[in-house]
């Protein structure tokens, strides 16, 4: 195609290109760090706080599968235990 030939738009027939919010998006690896992160800051919890009784951080709930805005907070709380632990 010759540098001086204009570019035409296309005749509308075909669709047009989906948005960044329609395409979906795989929230598997995501979703495996962050359980590798919260079963890390748990376990490091456990041990730093061994002999001090029961600590809960989070509530305490059943088997479910945590939508990933969850398991961030979940991990968040884990951090935040874990900063208080060592300022014991």
């Amino acid at each position: 195609m010759p540098a001086d030939t204009p570019i035409r738009a296309s005749g509308g027939s075909g669709s047009p290109p989906r948005t960044p919010a329609e395409v979906p998006v795989d929230e598997g690896p995501m979703r495996r760090e962050l359980l590798r992160q919260i079963a890390l800051l748990d376990a490091d919890l456990a041990a730093r706080s061994e002999g001090w009784g029961t600590v809960r951080v989070t509530p305490r709930r059943g088997p479910a599968l945590q939508p990933t805005a969850v398991l961030e907070r979940i991990r968040d709380e884990l951090l935040t235990a874990l900063d208080r632990a060592s300022h014991r």
